[in-house]
Parts: structure tokens; sequence; C-alpha cells
């Protein structure tokens, strides 16, 4: 989720509600994978929370590395 609250699967844009379903597609090819969730700074939280709950609720492991302040 960039600054802009602009979501990207694998540098592909994609809608924060078809998030799960883009996550399933690539899943499906690679069932061991996992969702890396790496907002910019000034992402919505709002967001990264719908993305957190969407893998969550249907068992994608996932996990959310921390922006920093200068991260451009």
């Amino acid at each position: 989720v960039n600054d802009q609250n602009r979501v990207f699967v694998n540098q592909q844009q994609t809608d924060p509600e078809r998030v799960l379903a883009a996550v399933s597609r690539f899943r499906a090819e690679n069932p061991r994978s996992a969702v890396l969730i790496a907002p910019q700074y000034e992402a919505d939280h709002g967001i990264v929370v719908l993305i957190w709950d969407d893998m969550q609720a249907n068992g994608i492991p996932v996990s959310v590395q921390p922006a920093q302040r200068n991260q451009q």
C-alpha cells in the first residue's frame, strides 16, 4: 500500500476489494506462499487492516512490515 493508498499485488495495481482474489489466484499455483503487507508510512491504516482481515479470514498466512517514516 503506497502513500497514495494504491494497493499492489506482485507489482500489479489492484483494487483493495480484489486483493483476496488476486492472492487466491497466485496461491493456486504457489500454495505455500504467504502475504507480506508492506505499507508506506502515509498509507491508510484502514486499507492495511482490510487486507489483513481478508487474509486471516481465509487462512492465508500474512505479516506486516512496518514502514519507516523516511521510506519512499
